[in-house]
């Protein structure tokens, strides 16, 4: 079933990779990105969108960044919409310079519609 609203959701934890969102199996989405910063100190933020079968490293990631080094100012918020993913397809996000003490500062948050992809919707 179709789903819409909020498809995936976390407070970032500090220098990993982190998959916020997998496009499910047959299924292809319309998605808009917003990350959040509530902590006292300016942060770097990478996204990427990723394919189902890579695991999310630095070499993996390297072409695939369609934000990478967006510094994050206290209270500052950054949003990217109009993207249009295939099933398996994936968000990835990445605090880069961050220390422990922000872990959950950014949220980062994956908001859209999903729907049948063309090779499965009924003739």
């Amino acid at each position: 079933m179709a789903k819409t609203g909020i498809l995936g959701q976390i407070a970032l934890p500090s220098a990993d990779y982190t998959t916020v969102y997998t496009v499910p199996v047959e299924t292809r989405a319309t998605i808009s990105i917003m990350t959040c910063h509530s902590v006292g100190h300016d942060d770097d933020v990478r996204i990427d969108l990723g394919l189902s079968d890579e695991v999310p490293t630095e070499q993996n990631m390297a072409n695939k960044w369609i934000e990478y080094g967006a510094l994050l100012p206290h209270g500052g918020a950054l949003e990217r919409s109009g993207i249009v993913l295939g099933p398996g397809d994936r968000v990835v996000a990445h605090l880069h310079r961050a220390s422990a003490s922000h872990d959950g500062m950014i949220a980062v948050t994956v908001l859209g519609i999903e729907e049948l992809s063309a090779s499965t919707t009924p003739p």
